[in-house]
């Protein structure tokens, strides 16, 4: 296919050549036009418990035991027969899968103890090869219907209700390694271009390590096949900085997910935001992947007349409750034996949709009894339908636990986000100018107020705020902006961990390692114009300390300000709790009070505090191998020795004394401060992963 004809046809071209009738049926009347691009049989319009057959049974157990995460590969298709199995081809037919849902419910907690019915009793019914639509007015239950089947974003909902693969039950955990979930809002990485966000999806929803070639294989081919080959190297964008059309970040989506090729699709409001061209552009997409053999679900709000003919199965919600579920094209016939016949130059979709959609004139009793009306039909409908075929309950249960797991390991996917991280950090150049910018001007000014600092009776008061200053500038540079490093990938991380893609953990630990990296390198920036512009000793093993304190200090300020975002949920609120809790660990970190000073009952504030271990190894680093100060000599005078810091600062043991710190303590300071890196580290990621799990 060369560029031109891509540019002019977004999407493959359907391969059954009615499909094409479809682009064109805008100006035909919809009662008098076919709306199944082939011919079949024509299905019952309700549920139908077909009795499963055992060898099916046992391949939906031998995929969920082994690995249902196929990958994706090429098919050759074809379409010749009018029958209903030429729409499955062999080869997929093993992969074929019926979905049915029986007596589905939801209800919603709301505060104060209110519960809110959503779902009353739906049931239905979505096979293989077919587009099923999920209709109704906005409220219906389209979305909350949708979730419960694909076991995602129900916080604060009860649900109840059997949904079977092939006359198995399944559950959510289930459920995501057979399908996968386009939702309504599309949310990627902005700074990722197309073919990237592909390869980063590509490399953690396969089963084992993909080569460069099979991998960029795979991308080009779903490049291709969703029309994004033009657009490969284009940055995704974000609301700020635009860049993929609507259009085209939707077809990303659609690509994501089938990446693995899973045998059911579901899709909330794909249509949504798009003009009547692209919507078609979409939706036919979706006609293409029934072709090879997939059962597409989908909730639509109002149609178009050439969208709505893509339609096999049809399922209409209205107050919680099934107005009718069955073919498409016998949904007009249904109205009619209703009462509510489609007008002349009217559309189905558009009639139908008033129908059950409350009218601002009418009274609530009048729309609930219209509603009661054609649900009262439906139930009499599928009586007299269930007359005439033959039922059976006959399913295995599922398990009472099934394990959840990732198709990659956690060392891979921890390298692979990683790496995108790193991506982001680099891309972001912006922000670490910025931030570079923020800590030159802070350095400089902090190195000409201590300019020319020197070891000697004058200047150990000056010392102390010197040390101060290393300390709290470790945190006050640092500890904020790190706070904001995930929390705006935040819809993002809670998608694709929703799409089985990694674990929470893992994610945690590699972006807060990636962001990590610009706080090894501003430390050392900011430590350098100190040190250049003050005189203190100046010594490999003085220097080599004084930066690795830096360094330590500024690590622990990024891990605490991270386990705060993830602890408290949201940025704004964990900005106003954090200094609840630095303050006073800082206050009795030995800079404002001596810690010999400090009342015992708020002792256990010094043994916890970073500051008192910072500002300790600070202290002996410099002092710890003075012999003597300058100005302290022993034989000075009492009234010159009560101008130092302290009667007994004549050698730099008696100082470090003086400050009731240990000369002993450089190792423990160095593993404390370690040891509380570690704890915010492993709290922030517990705290994360709970709250992703719980999204």
């Amino acid at each position: 296919m060369d560029s031109k004809s891509e540019e002019a046809e977004p999407l493959l071209k359907p391969k059954n050549v009615e499909d094409e009738g479809l682009i064109t049926s805008l100006d035909v009347d919809p009662t008098q036009k076919s709306r199944s691009p082939t011919p079949k049989p024509t299905p019952i319009p309700v549920l139908i418990n077909d009795t499963p057959v055992a060898s099916e049974i046992e391949q939906v157990e031998k995929e969920l035991a082994h690995s249902s995460e196929r990958f994706r590969k090429p098919k050759t298709l074809s379409v010749t027969n009018d029958t209903e199995s030429a729409r499955i081809p062999s080869q997929v037919k093993t992969n074929a899968k019926k979905l049915v849902f029986q007596n589905i419910q939801a209800v919603v907690l709301k505060k104060k103890g209110v519960r809110q019915e959503i779902l009353k009793k739906i049931d239905g019914v979505a096979r293989p090869g077919e587009l099923t639509f999920i209709m109704g007015s906005s409220g219906a239950g389209k979305t909350t219907l949708l979730n419960i089947l694909t076991g995602r974003n129900l916080k604060n909902i009860e649900t109840d209700g059997d949904i079977m693969i092939n006359g198995r039950n399944m559950i959510s955990n289930e459920m995501k390694k057979l399908s996968a979930y386009v939702q309504q809002d599309d949310v990627f990485i902005g700074t990722l271009t197309v073919r990237e966000t592909l390869r980063f999806a590509a490399k953690l929803r396969s089963p084992s390590a993909l080569g460069a070639t099979e991998l960029d294989s795979i991308v080009d081919e779903l490049l291709v096949m969703m029309s994004l080959k033009k657009c490969e190297n284009t940055k995704v964008g974000t609301m700020t900085e635009k860049s993929l059309s609507r259009g085209e970040r939707k077809r990303l989506a659609f690509a994501c997910e089938i990446l693995t090729d899973p045998p059911i699709l579901f899709c909330d409001e794909p249509t949504s935001g798009l003009d009547s061209f692209m919507s078609h552009q979409v939706i036919k997409a979706l006609r293409q992947l029934t072709i090879e053999g997939k059962t597409v679900i989908c909730t639509i709000h109002q149609p178009s007349t050439s969208v709505y003919h893509m339609a096999d199965q049809l399922i209409l919600l209205s107050q919680g409750h099934v107005a009718y579920a069955g073919p498409a094209k016998q949904v007009d016939a249904f109205f009619g034996r209703c009462g509510y016949p489609i007008p002349k130059f009217v559309s189905s979709p558009d009639h139908f949709m008033r129908v059950i959609s409350h009218k601002s004139f009418e009274t609530e009793d009048d729309y609930n009894k219209r509603i009661e009306k054609i649900v009262l039909e439906h139930d009499i409908m599928k009586k007299e339908q269930s007359t005439h075929s033959t039922l059976s309950s006959s399913r295995r249960e599922h398990p009472e636990t099934a394990p959840f797991t990732f198709p990659r390991t956690w060392t891979a996917q921890f390298f692979f986000i990683f790496q995108r991280s790193s991506i982001q950090l680099w891309r972001e150049r912006s922000v670490l100018l910025v931030k570079l910018i923020q800590t030159l001007i802070m350095s400089i000014m902090i190195g000409s107020t201590y300019y020319g600092l020197e070891i000697d009776k004058k200047s150990l008061p000056s010392f102390k705020g010197f040390a101060f200053v290393s300390v709290q500038m470790m945190h006050m540079l640092f500890m904020m902006p790190a706070m904001t490093v995930f929390w705006k990938d935040y819809p993002v991380v809670v998608r694709e961990f929703q799409a089985n893609m990694y674990s929470p953990s893992a994610y945690y630990l590699a972006k807060t390692t990636a962001d990590s990296i610009q706080y090894l390198v501003f430390p050392v920036i900011f430590s350098g114009i100190l040190l250049g512009m003050t005189s203190l000793p100046y010594s490999v093993v003085i220097i080599t300390n004084y930066l690795i304190i830096n360094i330590l200090l500024s690590l622990n300020a990024c891990s605490v300000g991270q386990s705060f975002a993830a602890m408290c949920g949201h940025l704004a609120t964990g900005m106003t709790v954090l200094p609840i809790v630095c303050v006073p660990l800082m206050v009795f970190g030995g800079f404002m009070i001596t810690y010999e000073a400090i009342p015992w009952y708020f002792l256990p504030f010094a043994w916890v505090s970073w500051y008192k271990y910072g500002f300790e190894a600070i202290t002996i680093v410099y002092f710890n191998h003075n012999s003597t100060i300058s100005g302290c000599e022993s034989n000075s005078s009492v009234a010159t020795l009560k101008m130092s810091i302290d009667s007994n600062c004549t050698t730099g043991i008696e100082f470090i004394k003086a400050q009731a710190f240990e000369e002993t303590h450089l190792w423990l300071d160095y593993t404390v401060i370690l040891a509380v890196i570690l704890f915010w580290k492993i709290l922030g990621a517990l705290l994360f992963t709970w709250r992703i799990r719980r999204a």
